[in-house]
């Protein structure tokens, strides 16, 4: 096919390419528009991996250094520091985490238990590639508490370890 045969197909079917494009572009506004908007806090924190053990004193190897990092992460992501991230947010006196509690779960069980598996769930947190930096990423529909939740968690990991 030459380049004038081409243009020339163009030309015959013109309105079905700016048919497909038009829906193309109206459903993708459409659907945008639909979607609830989300916001993603983004926070870091220096791993330092060459610390010594405080019991031992020794120096962590070299080799080891991927297996302590994907401890930090798992640490990051533990029940026991979302509990303490949904304590020191004072989530128990929110009304609405409240009434979502006695939604999911009809008030029984631990709010702090819950409320640390709600916020896990938005939670993310990811190693830099040949650093030691940790990435925590936190994703709410409020970008002020998207902020606050994903500093919380590294005051909190920073507490813990």
């Amino acid at each position: 096919m030459t380049f004038q045969q081409l243009v020339l197909a163009i030309r015959a079917r013109w309105r079905i390419l700016a048919t497909v494009l038009g829906a193309t572009v109206a459903i993708t506004v459409i659907v945008s528009l639909l979607m609830p908007r989300r916001y993603t806090a983004i926070t870091s924190v220096v791993v330092n991996v060459s610390s010594p053990n405080p019991v031992t004193q020794a120096t962590l190897p070299a080799d080891l250094s991927g297996t302590y990092m994907a401890t930090q992460l798992d640490i990051i992501e533990s029940p026991r520091v979302a509990q303490s991230v949904a304590r020191s947010l004072h989530l128990a006196q929110s009304p609405q985490m409240q009434q979502q509690w006695h939604e999911q779960t009809g008030g029984r069980g631990d709010f702090d238990v819950w409320a640390g598996e709600v916020l896990d769930k938005q939670l993310q947190a990811l190693p830099a590639r040949d650093s030691n930096v940790i990435t925590i990423q936190y994703s709410a529909p409020d970008p002020a508490l998207a902020a606050q939740v994903a500093n919380a968690f590294a005051a909190v990991y920073l507490d813990t370890n």
